[in-house]
């Protein structure tokens, strides 16, 4: 792998400013960078894709997260523990993480990929941050990678395990109002939806009898509309009883 001088000081500086770590073998993270398009079209033999640490990073995610599920979450029984270490490793948490970093802007493309829109693809940001993960782990051990999946993804784990994802209020609300008999009159409104393409907010009101209820915000309509959801019975509750 042939590096210039500026690209290897500029790996380095992405390295220590958006993933806090500095890399002892600054090649591993260039390789995690590495779609297979730009290897494929490399004239260098040398030049790895990041598959091989993606395919590492993946488990070392997962075994990071079920590590602190266990020893963290005593009274949480396995089917929970289960349902939270999915939510917080899914594309969708890696993607958000990644594009927070600007990763998508650092990653090695070849020509065809990079014409076909490769650098907003949710799925390649996703492979290159578990390729990050599989990289640190070769570079710095259980304990650098541990450090790094705890920083990058603690809010998406304690927003998965705070319940808004883990317990469904959906589901709930329909239960709740069966009694009514009116559930035509129940609605998930989209209120708003901004951002760009690749990171937007959707914002959710739940509408029931001509009630607009506090909406909520999420990167994904399905978070949006389970914490809408909890909204909704939380005050539906107190209605009923000034009822």
């Amino acid at each position: 792998m042939s590096l210039s001088k500026k690209e290897i000081d500029n790996y380095k500086n992405f390295s220590k400013t958006y993933l806090s770590y500095e890399f002892n073998n600054i090649n591993l993270l260039v390789e995690a960078l590495t779609h297979s398009s730009f290897a494929n079209e490399s004239n260098d033999p040398t030049t790895k894709d990041n598959e091989r640490l993606e395919f590492l990073g993946d488990a070392v995610l997962e075994a990071i997260i079920s590590e602190k599920l266990y020893l963290d979450e005593a009274n949480f029984a396995e089917g929970v523990m289960t349902k939270i270490r999915s939510l917080t490793v899914r594309e969708e948490s890696l993607v958000k993480v990644a594009r927070s970093i600007g990763l998508q802007n650092h990653l090695r493309f070849g020509q065809g990929e990079e014409k076909t829109g490769g650098r907003d693809k949710s799925s390649n940001s996703e492979d290159a941050m578990e390729a990050i993960i599989g990289a640190i782990f070769i570079d710095g051990g259980w304990e650098a990678s541990k450090s790094f999946v705890n920083n990058v993804l603690s809010q998406i784990y304690d927003y998965a395990k705070s319940g808004d994802l883990v317990y469904d209020y959906k589901s709930k609300l329909y239960q709740v109002l069966q009694a009514e008999e009116n559930l035509p009159q129940v609605a998930f409104v989209l209120l708003s939806e901004t951002g760009p393409a690749h990171d937007k907010t959707f914002t959710i009101s739940v509408e029931y009898k001509g009630i607009r209820y506090t909406p909520a915000s999420a990167n994904s309509k399905k978070m949006a509309e389970q914490s809408a959801a909890r909204n909704f019975l939380n005050e539906y509750k107190i209605k009923e009883k000034d009822n």
